[in-house]
């Protein structure tokens, strides 16, 4: 039984094979995720805190002001960046 599950599977079946290998690192992958996080954080600031941006950061706003547009152009920029890399097998999930 267990030689034709062997057959069936087409794999080794020793269960600890998995766990003994480390995780690769990427590091694609490591700065996608924080830019992911920035653009989230710009989106937050653009959409609901951008009251609290231009009094709290005055000079800087003038150079980088946080519009909705821009945010969202720079999430889906980000976002689709991110489908590239998974399909290329450099993003873990």
């Amino acid at each position: 039984m267990k030689s034709s599950l062997k057959q069936f599977a087409g794999a080794n079946l020793n269960a600890t094979d998995n766990y003994n290998k480390p995780m690769p690192f990427n590091i694609e992958a490591v700065i996608w995720y924080a830019i992911l996080l920035d653009s989230i954080g710009a989106n937050i600031v653009a959409w609901f805190c951008n009251d609290w941006y231009r009094e709290k950061f005055k000079t800087l706003h003038k150079y980088f002001p946080a519009t909705k547009g821009w945010c969202f152009v720079y999430l889906v920029l980000v976002l689709w960046v991110g489908c590239v890399l998974y399909r290329l097998k450099v993003l873990p999930w």
